[in-house]
């Protein structure tokens, strides 16, 4: 995530455990090859070749397959360079998620015959009476997207569609330069945990020998390892993965939630919020069994409060009606026995955090911390917006730091990279020992692309005497550059660009080491 998007963001998002990208074992696998003809071949960790040059294209290996491209087709091949999914298609991807292997494929082609979508007159401008494009366009561009499983090359999704935008959105297909967009589509959506596997709502059970079997029904959610959220109609029901249900509960899926306060009155909140913020005020699904018990999935074991007590802490008190109806969050928080509520309310302008329990009473054991700004996958809040900046951890305990713009490292707990509130520079601060483990002198840090291996920016003067940024990788436990700052780009998968000579080339680097896998 850049600087920018990071300012922007203010929804308060909790990231779900159940869709987790495997990270590629680095010291263990192939490593794709640049040779100095251009073309990829494949390496060990120290840069011995394997697979001899030959790839106009090569990505890494993932459980024991890689994608490869030539004559600007691609498929895929095993560590033997044997051709798995012949080199057919205009893009491919291996998705990783952990026991699954997927392989999304793209082949793209002209549906002319549809003789009553050509296009007459395309780029005419009726204010200018201007037209620059050909009277008659019979070109009409379609995609055939394919999800298959890997090794069994099972065909599990099948999406076919209109092909007639760019990367951009632009839609001037007839143009020679013109380049469909080959990003994996946004309909496709896929979650998976160690057992279950979902493609847009059909749902897979992880079998041994890599065998996926179908599970009946239709899918709204996978809950946790072994157990499914059904739909049947407007009813919802918990499944195993035999498609049985766990028990005679059903749910109906709902807009909103509704609570009495103390004093007996009846509120109701909308999923949207009373503020009119651009996202939901409530991310999770909200579901009411027969009885009117309120959940937020996937947590169906702890109910949302039938009735919500007022807030008393020192000398601040507010209603229960005041605080829900100013939130700009309500969320389940995992794992833990209270809802977490975002809202700008109380005596102090800005957003506070409140700590619901699951009884209807506050946890006034903290503070309601002015300033929060996100909530991260496991629970631990940040605050940036008020004087004090911190996180509040899962055991409710705040550490102050000097961030702003704070992110974890996966390294360690206690550690956090952000922008130091005095130089202006990233670092990585320690909490608990309330000390710099990496000294603020970068002018960014992004997420780390192993643990303990983050990417850090630079700005600098190129040689036309503008101002450019340059990537280089710095090990988080030693407070060391692996590199120096001279890649246009480093990408998490250990892909970088390298002007040299003003030609810039593309290959790869061991995240670990900085060992850049191409001939010199």
């Amino acid at each position: 995530m850049n600087r920018i998007n990071l300012i922007l963001i203010m929804a308060i998002i909790v990231m779900s455990c159940k869709t987790v990208a495997k990270m590629p074992n680095i010291a263990m696998q192939l490593h794709p090859w640049l040779s100095s003809s251009g073309k990829f071949g494949y390496c060990d960790s120290v840069g011995k070749i394997i697979i001899l040059p030959q790839y106009d294209n090569a990505d890494l290996f993932q459980n024991g397959f890689a994608v490869v491209c030539r004559n600007e087709k691609y498929g895929v091949i095993n560590e033997k360079n044997k051709v798995i999914i012949p080199l057919n298609y205009a893009y491919a991807k291996i998705v990783s998620q952990a026991p699954f292997t997927l392989l999304i494929t793209k082949k793209e082609y002209n549906d002319w015959w549809h003789f009553w979508q050509w296009k007459w007159w395309p780029q005419w401008n009726i204010l200018s009476s201007s037209h620059s494009g050909p009277n008659l366009v019979t070109k009409v561009p379609k995609a055939k997207w394919q999800i298959r499983s890997l090794p069994r090359k099972k065909l599990l999704y099948n999406l076919r569609k209109m092909d007639n935008k760019d990367a951009w959105g632009v839609s001037q297909y007839w143009k020679k330069d013109w380049v469909p967009d080959r990003r994996i589509p946004s309909e496709i959506k896929i979650t998976s945990t160690q057992n279950f596997l979902s493609i847009n709502g059909q749902a897979y059970l992880w079998e041994t020998n890599a065998y996926l079997k179908p599970i009946k029904g239709n899918l709204f959610d996978i809950i946790n390892d072994s157990i499914l959220l059904m739909k049947k109609g407007e009813d919802y029901y918990l499944s195993d993965e035999k498609s049985k249900r766990i028990n005679k509960e059903v749910f109906t899926l709902k807009d909103g939630i509704h609570f009495k306060t103390s004093t007996g009155e009846n509120i109701i909140i909308s999923k949207e919020g009373n503020l009119g913020v651009n996202y939901p005020v409530i991310p999770q699904p909200i579901f009411e069994n027969k009885e009117g018990v309120i959940f937020f999935s996937p947590n169906f074991s702890k109910p949302f409060p039938a009735t919500i007590k007022d807030y008393h802490f020192q000398d601040e008190k507010l209603t229960a009606k005041t605080i829900l109806q100013g939130a700009v969050t309500i969320t389940d928080m995992p794992n833990k026995n209270y809802f977490a509520i975002i809202a700008g309310v109380g005596k102090v302008s800005g957003w506070s955090y409140f700590l619901l329990n699951k009884d209807g009473s506050w946890n006034t054991a903290i503070p309601a911390y002015r300033g929060p700004k996100q909530i991260l996958t496991d629970g631990r809040i940040t605050f940036e917006s008020a004087s004090i900046k911190g996180v509040l951890d899962t055991n409710l305990q705040f550490y102050q730091i000097p961030l702003v713009y704070i992110m974890p490292c996966s390294q360690n707990h206690y550690w956090y990279m952000g922008e130091d509130t005095s130089t202006k520079k990233f670092g990585v601060y320690d909490a608990l020992k309330m000390r710099w483990q990496v000294q603020p002198k970068y002018s960014y840090l992004q997420d780390e692309i192993a643990p303990g291996i983050a990417i850090y920016t630079e700005v600098k003067i190129d040689s036309r005497g503008d101002q450019k940024e340059w990537f280089g990788l710095l090990n988080l436990q030693e407070d060391k550059e692996i590199t120096p700052p001279v890649y246009d780009f480093i990408q998490t998968d250990g892909k970088v660009s390298r002007t040299i000579d003003n030609k810039r080339i593309i290959f790869y680097i061991n995240p670990l080491t900085g060992f850049e896998y191409r001939s010199k």
